[in-house]
């Protein structure tokens, strides 16, 4: 059997650091303590939202790709009207 060097984990987690109803739910630190970067480390908030505010809600980052054993370029976020989410996308470069 390969040897797994290279794991992909994305989609909507309806969570982040950014809002205090968040703070106890762990699986971005999970994810990151198990070394998985997500691109979005370090970018204002104005430049990772794939969830924009709405009935009172403020705009959140709620879509990851979380990446490990491979480079990952910065996630790109497309704006559509086809959900209330913005799906964020990643280029990557296999070793």
């Amino acid at each position: 059997m390969p040897t797994i060097k290279s794991i992909v984990i994305g989609g909507d987690f309806n969570t982040n650091h950014d809002q205090a109803m968040f703070a106890a739910e762990r699986t971005l630190n999970s994810l990151a303590d198990a070394e998985y970067q997500n691109g979005f480390e370090g970018l204002a908030l104005s430049e990772r939202v794939t969830h924009p505010g709405n009935n009172g809600f403020p705009d959140a980052t709620f879509d990851y790709v979380f990446v490990k054993g491979l480079t990952a370029m910065r996630p790109s976020i497309s704006r559509t009207t086809a959900s209330d989410h913005w799906p964020a996308t990643r280029d990557f470069r296999l070793h």
